[in-house]
């Protein structure tokens, strides 16, 4: 029974971060047309939304944002050493 116990409480912590996020921008997203597809790019790790935690659907896309989703979707890792 601990050993079941222990599982669960470590796959909580390794899990629950990346469903937080999640949960605080599913109320922004709520009815859109495009939730669906902005969950999936949620839950891959591609896009995070906002400092405020929320998507801003409304706003226009930015070649900077554009750059890191496409850095994020292919693990391009960037030298910030410069």
């Amino acid at each position: 029974m601990k050993k079941i116990l222990s599982f669960l409480c470590i796959s909580l912590f390794i899990i629950l971060p990346f469903q937080v996020n999640a949960l605080v921008m599913l109320s922004d997203i709520e009815g859109s047309v495009f939730e669906e597809h902005i969950l999936e790019l949620l839950y891959d790790g591609i896009i995070s939304g906002y400092s405020d935690g929320m998507y801003h659907e409304e706003r226009e896309v930015t070649r900077g944002a554009m750059a890191k989703f496409v850095k994020n979707a292919f693990g391009i890792e960037t030298d910030t050493s410069c």
